[in-house]
């Protein structure tokens, strides 16, 4: 009789437990349809573009100084010589602040020739690679803040000795002000033409489902664009000359991307 008892009461524990099993399986079935028909929300997409230009308010250039002696020490001390003229002038005469001038480079190695060896009279003679002299050279870059004195700045610094001048760019010191005026105006592109085509198919405008930036950012423009120079050797013997710099305009260009559900 006990035995019959346990047997009943097991098949009662075994169809309570299937049962428990089969609302569960529903429950998540239900769920994840519910989840599925969520994630099907009708909606629009639409990307939103927009363009800040701005008159650049700063610039910069490099420059270097290069000399050769029979030494390096005559060597370091003649490009010293010219650098220290080069840095007066851009401090005290061209209203340079310290922090604008950096140093970006300083090199001094041997310069070798190939030569022949004197005692040979016949051909077929052997050569040897000699040191012929020392090379020192210093690279500088210069930001520019009062843009139209760039042309000036160049100028002053070739007629005091560089040997090289290049990159000359010119470019928007609060870049980031304008890059968000930019994404502002793009999103309001984007949700203005949501809600023309909101209108045009009789629907509302609901949440937004999703939104991305695809902005391409700002590159300077460099001035061998604008029409200047790519690297100009200077000749220091030449009276001083003040190029004709024209700054131009860049432009900050920002692109979104929003989808926005439709009821």
């Amino acid at each position: 009789m006990e035995t019959l008892f346990s047997f009943r009461y097991m098949r009662v524990l075994l169809a309570l437990l299937l049962v428990t099993i089969i609302a569960a399986v529903a429950l998540m079935a239900a769920q994840s349809f519910n989840w599925l028909v969520d994630d099907n929300y009708a909606s629009i997409n639409v990307e939103g573009v927009a363009e800040v230009t701005a008159v650049p308010d700063i610039g910069a250039f490099s420059f270097s100084v290069e000399t050769e002696a029979a030494d390096v020490a005559t060597a370091q001390a003649d490009a010293t010589e010219v650098m220290n003229s080069i840095m007066a002038y851009l401090r005290d005469e061209g209203g340079v602040e310290e922090k604008d001038i950096k140093t970006t480079g300083y090199n001094a190695y041997p310069r070798y020739e190939w030569r022949t060896q004197s005692d040979c009279t016949f051909g077929n003679c052997p050569r040897e690679r000699v040191i012929v002299g020392y090379v020192v050279t210093q690279n500088v870059s210069v930001k520019v803040r009062e843009t139209d004195q760039a042309g000036t700045l160049i100028g002053g610094v070739g007629q005091r000795g560089a040997t090289n001048m290049s990159g000359l760019n010119f470019e928007v010191d609060d870049i980031e002000a304008l890059k968000e005026e930019a994404r502002l105006a793009a999103i309001a592109d984007a949700k203005a033409q949501a809600e023309r085509i909101a209108k045009e198919l009789d629907v509302r405008l609901g949440d937004i489902l999703n939104y991305s930036d695809g902005s391409g950012g700002y590159y300077p423009m460099p001035y061998e664009a604008r029409g200047g120079m790519e690297m100009m050797a200077v000749d220091a013997a030449l009276e001083e000359v003040v190029p004709d710099i024209a700054v131009g305009e860049d432009v900050i260009t920002a692109r979104v991307t929003i989808t926005y559900e439709i009821k």
